[in-house]
């Protein structure tokens, strides 16, 4: 997208073509849903199974698994 064609408005890119519209929807919708997910009380916390990842957390001093 090029400055001639901002009257377009936000236009989502991958590979340098646009993004559907459904695709963008569904990435909105899914989203929304892990945060409200997140945000939800009911929701216990649980650390992540593959502690592999914790050896890239930033936080894997406070619960010692780094």
């Amino acid at each position: 997208m090029g400055m001639r064609e901002l009257n377009k408005g936000v236009q989502w890119l991958q590979g340098g073509k646009t993004v559907r519209a459904e695709l963008v929807s569904e990435f909105e919708a899914r989203l929304k849903s892990m945060v409200q997910e997140m945000y939800d009380p009911a929701v216990p916390f649980r650390q992540t199974e593959e502690v592999k990842n914790c050896s890239y957390c930033p936080y894997n001093r406070i619960c010692h698994r780094g």
